[in-house]
């Protein structure tokens, strides 16, 4: 027997969805929130198979502590990590991280060594692509594995998962583990133009179907929203054509 949900029932599954969505990708950047339109394309790109999921469990430090010479006060690591006294975030190589609190930082390094990255190929606070990463770490051929702890400055760098050069995007603030996206099929140039337009054409559907016809506007338009679904109407009409309501 077949059984159709009804538009009650596909809200609460819809919702059921963003929700979980939320915990995992609803990190404030700069005290804002990621709103429901870009909730629902990560969760598209999940569902479709483009992007993957995973979770990177921190384990023991196996980075064994080595007294600095220079300075009496700065703990030092022979991985490279260093903490003064009373300093729960630290650094690395003796370069800080500029903004936040990054208290897993230590985890991180030793979780990028467990999967093959040199401690000689971590750079912390390091440009890439146009954006400033808290950790850089170069893998094999020229492919680099970008880590962003904490607050992300911009929302824009989850879709390094998309760049040719990303192996992989770590991101979170969690004692315990960290979250690691990366692209499930590599794409050609052509494909990653067609998921631009299929981008353009979520956020402009989005805001057709939820935003107006549901009279969620206010939320859409919301200022505490990093994003808001509504910037790439012209964007969607210019490209594609699609009416600029």
């Amino acid at each position: 027997m077949l059984y159709f949900l009804s538009d009650n029932e596909k809200i609460m599954e819809e919702d059921s969805r963003l929700n979980i969505l939320r915990k995992i990708f609803d990190i404030l950047v700069w005290n804002k929130q990621v709103p429901p339109c870009i909730l629902t394309w990560i969760g598209d790109k999940l569902r479709r198979q483009i992007w993957q999921l995973r979770v990177i469990p921190f384990q023991p430090v196996d980075c064994k502590f080595s007294k600095a010479v220079d300075d009496p006060d700065l703990r030092q690591y022979e991985c490279g990590f260093n903490n003064g006294i009373g300093d729960k975030t630290g650094g690395f190589k003796r370069r800080s991280i500029g903004k936040g609190c990054h208290s897993n930082l230590h985890q991180v390094i030793n979780c990028l060594h467990r999967v093959g990255v040199d401690y000689d190929n971590i750079k912390v606070e390091e440009s890439f692509r146009g954006y400033k990463a808290d950790i850089l770490g170069e893998v094999e051929n020229d492919k680099y594995i970008v880590v962003e702890l904490g607050e992300l400055s911009t929302i824009e760098k989850f879709f390094l998962t998309d760049d040719k050069l990303v192996k992989e995007f770590w991101f979170g603030d969690s004692e315990r583990f960290i979250y690691s996206l990366s692209r499930k099929v590599l794409m050609s140039e052509q494909m990653l133009d067609e998921e631009y337009d299929r981008y353009l054409s979520h956020m402009a559907n989005y805001y057709k179907e939820y935003c107006v016809a549901n009279r969620q506007l206010k939320e859409c338009l919301r200022s505490r929203s990093i994003f808001n679904c509504v910037d790439v109407r012209k964007e969607a009409h210019d490209f594609l054509g699609i009416p600029y309501l």
